[in-house]
């Protein structure tokens, strides 16, 4: 059995040809050499979406994956929030100039959104005020 990948050279690139869909594919561009020159790199998101596929077809696999995913969550949930508060403060300047960015850009859409706030609200609002009062 020949095992080699047939190569070729087009416009001054390498292409290989995938065993299993018989494309060509540059090298730089259609394969991956984490996971070899076997297939396409097309080939092998077909391979592993079928695999996740496998994976979640078994409800008790599905579920025990779930759990593990909530855990490490909620384990890493607020080192994450500690670094994000972190980055705010090291960058201050930067978060604001782009909310000021982002307000001037959507002043519209935000103007709306409050108004149509107030109006469902209106009630409320004015019954904690009277109550402030």
């Amino acid at each position: 059995m020949n095992t080699a990948l047939p190569l070729r050279r087009r416009d001054d690139a390498w292409e290989a040809r995938c065993p299993l869909c018989r494309q060509w594919t540059g090298l730089d561009e259609g394969w991956s050499a984490r996971y070899g020159l076997s297939r396409c790199r097309a080939c092998w998101r077909l391979y592993f979406a079928a695999k996740e596929r496998g994976y979640n077809t078994n409800e008790y696999r599905h579920a025990c994956r779930l759990e593990a995913q909530r855990t490490r969550y909620w384990a890493n949930h607020e080192g994450h929030l500690t670094a994000a508060r972190r980055w705010r403060a090291a960058n201050a300047d930067r978060v604001l100039a782009y909310n000021r960015a982002y307000r001037a850009a959507h002043h519209d859409e935000l103007l709306a959104k409050a108004r149509d706030y107030y109006a469902e609200a209106r009630e409320v609002i004015l019954l904690k005020k009277r109550r402030a009062a």
